[in-house]
């Protein structure tokens, strides 16, 4: 009877023992492929991003369109790698980070890491920038594209009515492609 105990015992330490580990694996396991989700988000953004530079045409004909974006954003280092990357018709975008003035602007992004201060900035000059943001409620706050998560894709919805107001001209191929936020 008492080897039973033992053994009992030995099997209940051992089960517990088991379901810690088994707990801590499916935690890690969950936590990496956040950290993968959140990787291939960044990289979806950073590709939208270059796409969307593509279908829209400033008043300026600018040969290099200019992405702003805050040293504090998220995606400052996944952005880096879209300077002089070339739009075709002989443009490309060059990275600006933490532009003391918004001159040379034509796009900026912007997220809840981005300062007040930059956000401030883009809002501002609006009319001239394209302004895209993946924080909720960026088209009510006044930016005129917003990136967001629906089924597990990414999608990105423009605020039409006030491009009748803007220095540049979205393609209707890409108007096309956006989505409206519920």
């Amino acid at each position: 009877m008492g080897s039973v105990i033992l053994i009992g015992r030995v099997a209940k330490y051992w089960l517990g023992a088991c379901y810690k580990q088994f707990v801590l694996l499916c935690v890690l396991f969950l936590v990496g492929n956040s950290a993968i989700a959140q990787g291939v988000e960044e990289k979806l953004k950073v590709a939208y991003l270059a796409n969307i530079a593509s279908f829209v045409k400033w008043s300026d004909s600018p040969q290099n369109v200019g992405l702003c974006v805050s040293d504090s954003s998220r995606l400052c280092l996944s952005l880096r790698q879209l300077d002089k990357y070339v739009l075709g018709e002989d443009r490309m975008i060059s990275l600006i980070v933490n532009p003391d003035s918004m001159a040379r602007c034509h796009m900026a992004f912007s997220d809840d890491d981005s300062s007040a201060v930059f956000v401030q900035k883009i809002l501002a000059a609006s009319g001239r920038i394209l302004s895209i943001s993946d924080t909720p409620q960026a088209l009510l706050k006044g930016h005129r594209v917003q990136f967001f998560v629906r089924n597990l894709r990414l999608r990105f919805a423009i605020d039409t009515q006030a491009l009748e107001r803007t220095d540049y001209k979205i393609s209707s191929k890409l108007l096309r492609l956006s989505r409206q936020l519920d």
